[in-house]
């Protein structure tokens, strides 16, 4: 008895270190194109054969060597890192999802920016996955690839997101929205009503 709960006080004040998996010589995935604000990006999650589990995901937009592909290098390299690492892919998911740069229409869905495609696709794969019930990706036929969904989006929700048609801003030639009343800039923070 006493042992025991010496031993779990001595692991509640341990600190606990994450090491990522190595990478298996072989490992399947799926690649899918979206549309962003900065062309098309083609997003590949890699699956564990063992657990199902999103393993590592890989992004590429434009040119090697630009800026925009840089970042997202760099997006993807933290990704699979915390995905190694076992750490929850919705919780990557949550922290990427909605940021905003240069929103762009893809399918019906509004892709707000390089990270929020990420974790459009990321999130897209998960449910997939899970909704197949499968724990191995290997039962998907070969060259499988998943779309956003057309499911009908309720334009109340998203009307503020909408490009403001003709209008672009003043200080930086961005795309303007119509947020809170008023137009706003996505690329500066420029706003219309002062």
């Amino acid at each position: 008895g006493q042992t025991g709960k010496a031993e779990s006080d001595q692991l509640a004040g341990a600190e606990i270190y994450r090491i990522p998996r190595e990478r298996p010589r072989e490992i399947h995935g799926v690649t899918e194109r979206v549309r962003t604000g900065h062309g098309n990006m083609y997003i590949t999650v890699n699956f564990d054969s063992g657990t199902g589990q999103p393993f590592e995901l890989f992004s590429n937009l434009g040119k090697a060597g630009g800026c925009d592909s840089a970042q997202l290098e760099a997006i993807s390299r933290l990704v699979s890192l915390a995905l190694r690492s076992g750490i929850d892919a919705q919780e990557i998911i949550t922290h990427l999802k909605g940021i905003t740069c240069c929103p762009a229409w893809d399918e019906g869905v509004l892709v707000r920016s390089g990270p929020d495609a990420v974790a459009l696709a990321l999130e897209r794969q998960v449910r997939n996955n899970d909704s197949n019930g499968s724990t191995s990706v290997t039962s998907q036929p070969e060259g499988a690839q998943l779309r956003f969904s057309t499911d009908p989006i309720p334009l109340v929700q998203l009307d503020h997101l909408v490009p403001h048609a003709g209008k672009t801003c003043p200080d930086c030639n961005g795309t303007l929205i119509f947020q809170e009343g008023c137009l706003i800039c996505v690329g500066c923070g420029y706003s219309m009503c002062g």
